[in-house]
Protein backbone atom coordinates (compact mmCIF):
# COMPACT_ATOMS: atom_id res chain seq x y z
CA UNK A 1 0.00 0.00 0.00
CA UNK A 2 1.12 3.67 -1.29
CA UNK A 3 -0.08 5.81 1.60
CA UNK A 4 -0.04 8.73 -1.48
CA UNK A 5 -1.86 7.19 -3.25
CA UNK A 6 -4.52 5.71 -0.69
CA UNK A 7 -4.49 9.45 0.21
CA UNK A 8 -5.37 10.94 -3.36
CA UNK A 9 -7.99 8.35 -3.77
CA UNK A 10 -9.58 9.53 -0.30
CA UNK A 11 -9.24 13.20 -2.07
CA UNK A 12 -10.55 12.27 -5.05
CA UNK A 13 -13.16 10.24 -4.08
CA UNK A 14 -12.59 7.47 -5.88
CA UNK A 15 -11.50 4.69 -2.94
CA UNK A 16 -14.08 2.30 -1.82
CA UNK A 17 -14.68 0.18 0.95
CA UNK A 18 -13.72 -2.83 -0.93
CA UNK A 19 -10.73 -1.46 -1.48
CA UNK A 20 -9.75 -0.34 1.50
CA UNK A 21 -10.65 -3.31 3.24
CA UNK A 22 -8.17 -5.19 0.19
CA UNK A 23 -5.45 -2.95 0.32
CA UNK A 24 -5.53 -4.13 4.53
CA UNK A 25 -5.91 -7.81 3.32
CA UNK A 26 -2.65 -7.63 1.39
CA UNK A 27 -0.97 -5.60 4.23
CA UNK A 28 -1.55 -8.07 7.18
CA UNK A 29 -0.14 -10.95 4.59
CA UNK A 30 2.78 -8.92 3.49
CA UNK A 31 3.64 -8.31 7.18
CA UNK A 32 4.11 -12.35 7.83
CA UNK A 33 6.59 -12.60 4.16
CA UNK A 34 8.09 -9.48 3.76
CA UNK A 35 8.44 -8.52 7.16
CA UNK A 36 10.01 -11.52 9.20
CA UNK A 37 13.23 -10.10 9.58
CA UNK A 38 11.92 -7.22 11.42
CA UNK A 39 9.84 -9.30 13.70
CA UNK A 40 12.53 -11.87 14.19
CA UNK A 41 14.58 -8.50 15.55
CA UNK A 42 11.84 -7.78 17.50
CA UNK A 43 11.97 -10.97 19.64
CA UNK A 44 15.35 -11.17 19.94
CA UNK A 45 15.37 -7.40 21.91
CA UNK A 46 12.88 -9.08 24.03
CA UNK A 47 15.22 -11.73 24.67
CA UNK A 48 17.42 -9.61 25.86
CA UNK A 49 16.42 -8.27 29.24
CA UNK A 50 18.71 -4.76 29.48
CA UNK A 51 16.34 -3.71 26.28
CA UNK A 52 13.44 -3.91 28.02
CA UNK A 53 11.12 -2.17 28.89
CA UNK A 54 10.70 -1.79 24.90
CA UNK A 55 8.31 0.37 23.02
CA UNK A 56 7.28 -0.47 19.13
CA UNK A 57 5.03 1.30 17.43
CA UNK A 58 3.95 2.36 13.65
CA UNK A 59 2.38 4.96 11.70
CA UNK A 60 -1.58 4.33 13.08
CA UNK A 61 -0.71 2.13 15.93
CA UNK A 62 -2.88 -0.45 14.74
CA UNK A 63 -1.20 -2.59 12.03
CA UNK A 64 2.71 -3.04 11.99
CA UNK A 65 2.15 -2.77 15.95
CA UNK A 66 -0.93 -4.71 16.06
CA UNK A 67 0.86 -7.39 14.37
CA UNK A 68 3.97 -7.36 16.55
CA UNK A 69 2.34 -7.65 19.54
CA UNK A 70 0.13 -10.71 18.20
CA UNK A 71 3.76 -12.39 17.54
CA UNK A 72 4.76 -11.71 20.40
CA UNK A 73 1.77 -12.70 22.69
CA UNK A 74 1.49 -15.81 20.09
CA UNK A 75 5.29 -16.68 20.87
CA UNK A 76 4.20 -16.30 24.85
CA UNK A 77 1.90 -18.98 23.92
CA UNK A 78 -0.98 -17.20 24.59
CA UNK A 79 -4.21 -18.57 23.13
CA UNK A 80 -5.14 -17.47 19.72
CA UNK A 81 -9.01 -15.95 20.42
CA UNK A 82 -7.17 -14.11 23.32
CA UNK A 83 -4.58 -12.44 20.67
CA UNK A 84 -7.36 -11.74 18.62
CA UNK A 85 -9.96 -9.66 21.25
CA UNK A 86 -6.10 -8.04 22.23
CA UNK A 87 -5.74 -6.67 18.87
CA UNK A 88 -9.39 -5.92 18.43
CA UNK A 89 -9.19 -3.75 22.18
CA UNK A 90 -7.82 -1.18 19.34
CA UNK A 91 -10.95 -0.21 18.36
CA UNK A 92 -12.18 0.59 21.49
CA UNK A 93 -8.83 2.83 22.42
CA UNK A 94 -8.34 4.59 19.13
CA UNK A 95 -12.26 4.95 18.50
CA UNK A 96 -12.02 9.36 19.38
CA UNK A 97 -9.39 9.20 16.80
CA UNK A 98 -11.06 6.76 14.09
CA UNK A 99 -14.54 9.33 14.56
CA UNK A 100 -12.76 12.23 14.23
CA UNK A 101 -11.11 11.36 10.61
CA UNK A 102 -14.35 9.96 9.70
CA UNK A 103 -16.12 13.25 9.99
CA UNK A 104 -13.35 15.01 8.05
CA UNK A 105 -13.13 12.61 5.40
CA UNK A 106 -15.95 14.05 3.60
CA UNK A 107 -14.69 17.31 3.94
CA UNK A 108 -11.11 16.77 3.29
CA UNK A 109 -12.01 15.31 0.12
CA UNK A 110 -14.90 17.98 -1.02
CA UNK A 111 -17.66 15.32 0.01
CA UNK A 112 -16.33 12.72 -2.73
CA UNK A 113 -15.94 9.82 -0.41
CA UNK A 114 -18.08 8.35 2.15
CA UNK A 115 -16.75 7.49 5.83
CA UNK A 116 -17.45 3.88 5.01
CA UNK A 117 -15.13 3.97 2.36
CA UNK A 118 -12.20 5.09 4.96
CA UNK A 119 -13.41 3.08 7.69
CA UNK A 120 -11.81 -0.14 6.63
CA UNK A 121 -8.44 1.61 6.65
CA UNK A 122 -8.75 2.99 10.07
CA UNK A 123 -10.07 -0.05 12.28
CA UNK A 124 -8.47 -3.26 13.23
CA UNK A 125 -10.29 -6.14 12.28
CA UNK A 126 -10.77 -9.58 12.87
CA UNK A 127 -10.24 -10.68 9.48
CA UNK A 128 -7.37 -8.76 8.96
CA UNK A 129 -4.98 -10.30 11.34
CA UNK A 130 -6.60 -13.92 10.98
CA UNK A 131 -5.10 -13.14 7.44
CA UNK A 132 -1.88 -12.90 8.54
CA UNK A 133 -2.24 -15.87 11.16
CA UNK A 134 -4.17 -18.01 8.17
CA UNK A 135 -0.92 -17.55 6.15
CA UNK A 136 1.27 -18.51 9.01
CA UNK A 137 -0.36 -21.86 9.22
CA UNK A 138 -1.27 -22.16 4.99
CA UNK A 139 3.08 -21.65 4.55
CA UNK A 140 4.55 -23.15 7.60
CA UNK A 141 2.00 -25.51 9.11
CA UNK A 142 1.73 -24.14 12.28
CA UNK A 143 2.09 -20.61 14.02
CA UNK A 144 4.90 -22.58 16.43
CA UNK A 145 6.30 -23.44 13.19
CA UNK A 146 6.20 -19.75 11.69
CA UNK A 147 7.98 -18.50 15.13
CA UNK A 148 10.86 -20.85 14.61
CA UNK A 149 11.25 -21.41 11.13
CA UNK A 150 10.55 -17.34 9.76
CA UNK A 151 11.52 -16.13 13.26
CA UNK A 152 14.46 -18.42 14.58
CA UNK A 153 12.17 -18.58 17.92
CA UNK A 154 13.37 -21.85 18.98
CA UNK A 155 11.51 -24.14 21.66
CA UNK A 156 14.25 -22.80 24.63
CA UNK A 157 14.29 -19.38 23.18
CA UNK A 158 10.26 -19.10 23.42
CA UNK A 159 10.51 -21.02 27.24
CA UNK A 160 13.09 -17.47 27.99
CA UNK A 161 10.58 -15.16 26.68
CA UNK A 162 7.68 -16.88 28.51
CA UNK A 163 9.75 -17.49 31.52
CA UNK A 164 10.85 -13.60 31.61
CA UNK A 165 7.07 -12.20 30.72
CA UNK A 166 4.74 -14.49 32.13
CA UNK A 167 3.24 -14.64 35.99
CA UNK A 168 1.38 -18.09 36.62
CA UNK A 169 0.66 -21.07 34.69
CA UNK A 170 1.60 -21.17 31.25
CA UNK A 171 -0.43 -22.40 28.57
CA UNK A 172 1.58 -24.12 26.04
CA UNK A 173 1.22 -24.54 22.40
CA UNK A 174 -0.05 -27.93 22.49
CA UNK A 175 -3.40 -27.17 24.83
CA UNK A 176 -4.46 -25.37 21.64
CA UNK A 177 -4.57 -27.42 18.28
CA UNK A 178 -5.29 -24.12 16.52
CA UNK A 179 -1.61 -23.14 17.21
Amino acid sequence: MEPNRVQQMIQTGTISAFYSSDVMLTAYRSFVTDFAPQWALLLQQLQDPGSTPLVFHCTAGKDRTGFAAAVFLLALGVPEETVLQDYLATNWYRRNFTNMVLRFAPIYSLFRTEPEDVLPLLAARRDYLEASIDLMKERYGSIDAYLEESLGLTAEKRAALQREFLVGEVLTSEADPER
